[in-house]
């Protein structure tokens, strides 16, 4: 009956790749990984959605999520690269590093310095401009072709990276810095990308109100208002 059943599912799955394989001429490993990590992406999705309901500060979400798809990609650091496209540079809002579960942000030491000049990543500034998930799965390839961009990765050792772009309100990027699997699959990270966006943007609208308020002076006379 075993044996039955092993075989009905071989035959599945043999049908259903010779289906994918006539449309996008899938390689038996590409078709393997596919398989593997829609499963992983499906149970990443369920464990995150259960241990997000007992948190409720957006930096705990954060790297909770974080975390997440540093497990999912088997990558170094997983970090939120925001960029200020009008000033010309960006630098790292929040990240997680492989083995830094609960260490407070700010005792962290960053990966980077502490802003790099937009223009330095000439390929990233493009994937930016087109919506699209950059990957690079040897960054020594883009020695020759764009040095300054070569150097930012040789500072923050990284030797593949994948990055999924962000756009409203905040703008940037998710970045997984040397993933070891699944380079070509984004569905998982493009999802966490939007939740850790939102995330970013209500705790940056929570400070604006919380520092912008408008309070009244113990006489009932003078008022003061933040105007920026």
């Amino acid at each position: 009956m075993k044996i039955k059943k092993k075989n009905s599912l071989l035959a599945a799955i043999s049908s259903l790749r010779r289906k994918h394989d006539s449309q996008e001429r899938l390689t038996i490993r590409e078709f393997i990984e596919k398989i593997t990590c829609a499963l992983d992406v499906m149970e990443t999705l369920v464990k995150t959605e259960v241990a997000l309901h007992g948190m409720t500060e957006s930096e705990e979400i954060c790297e909770y999520v974080m975390k997440q798809l540093c497990d999912f990609y088997d990558a170094d650091y997983v970090g939120i690269l925001e960029g200020d496209f009008n000033m010309g540079n960006w630098f790292w809002k929040w990240w997680y590093r492989k083995g830094e579960e609960g260490v407070d942000q700010l005792d962290k030491e960053n990966l980077a310095l502490p802003a790099e000049y937009i223009y330095h990543a000439p390929t990233w500034i493009k994937a930016f401009k087109k919506n699209e998930v950059i990957l690079v799965k040897n960054t020594e390839k883009v020695k020759e072709t764009s040095p300054s961009e070569y150097a930012l990765y040789q500072r923050l050792e990284a030797t593949a990276v994948i990055g999924c772009p962000f756009y409203k309100h905040s703008t940037g990027f998710v970045v997984v810095k040397n993933p070891k699997r699944y380079y070509h699959q984004h569905y998982l990270l493009r999802m966490f990308t939007y939740v850790l966006m939102m995330e970013l943007n209500e705790y940056k609208l929570i400070n604006s109100i919380q520092s912008n308020t408008t309070f009244e002076d113990d006489d009932g006379n003078n008022y003061q208002l933040n105007i920026f």
